[in-house]
């Protein structure tokens, strides 16, 4: 069976808002082709979802929560303060304007939050996460391991804020990172050290027992550009 979709961009009538359909055809070794066609959104505040395949899902104006579900979505929130989920498959995952929440999910994941003050979660996987302007928030709250490292793009020291679960990073305590379990290098330099960031290449890791060897540094993050950052980056939650 072969899948495709196309968006149309209508309007309804007596009036210039527009909203979107969705029209997904599916070819079958019989020849036959059959669709369905499903409203997708206008700018109202819609609560959307996906099919199991690859979807254009756009909130356009209103506080939108879309959901991708399976297969390799784009999610497109527009304006207004937005919740999208990119559930599983590869998933781009665009806020827009407004301050919105992005979820990546599984897979491997594209996260682009616009302007606002966004929070980006790329979920599991290695996820790319692109704050945009406003102080935005990179969530960090799966389990670690070499297929879930994310690229942190764009980051403002300045504005924006790298935020890790306690139940992750359990040998951290809640509030802000304290400057004692904060280094920069290859390694941790003493037994304090929980955060790790080699400056020269970008990788962030989490040691549960600094120098200790109970336990080795799990890489979590690299940051684009290998930019400077200090111990008030993060914050524990």
């Amino acid at each position: 069976m072969v899948g495709f979709a196309s968006i149309l961009n209508l309007s309804l009538p007596g009036s210039d808002a527009g909203f979107y359909t969705d029209a997904t055809t599916s070819g079958f070794p019989d020849g036959a082709i059959r669709g369905q066609w499903l409203t997708i959104a206008n700018d109202s505040s819609n609560t959307i979802r996906g099919t199991a395949d690859a979807d254009f899902l756009p909130g356009l104006g209103g506080n939108d929560r879309i959901h991708g579900r399976e297969g390799n979505d784009l999610l497109d929130g527009g304006a207004g303060n937005d919740r999208l989920f990119g559930d599983s498959g590869n998933d781009i995952l665009i806020g827009g304007r407004g301050n919105d929440r992005l979820d990546g999910g599984s897979g491997n994941d594209s996260l682009s939050g616009g302007s606002g003050r966004d929070s980006l979660n790329g979920g599991l996987g290695n996820d790319v996460l692109t704050g945009g302007s406003g102080a935005d928030t990179f969530v960090f709250n799966t389990a670690l391991g070499s297929s879930n490292v994310d690229t942190i793009r764009g980051y403002n020291s300045a504005a924006d804020t790298i935020q890790l679960d306690s139940s992750i990073f359990a040998a951290l305590p809640k509030g802000a990172l304290t400057e004692d379990a904060f280094h920069v290098g290859t390694a941790a330099a003493d037994a304090t050290d929980r955060i790790i960031y080699d400056n020269t290449t970008g990788a962030l890791y989490y040691d549960a027992d600094g120098t200790a060897t109970a336990f080795a540094p799990v890489q979590f993050a690299v940051m684009q550009g290998a930019q400077a950052l200090t111990f008030a980056d993060f914050f524990i939650v």
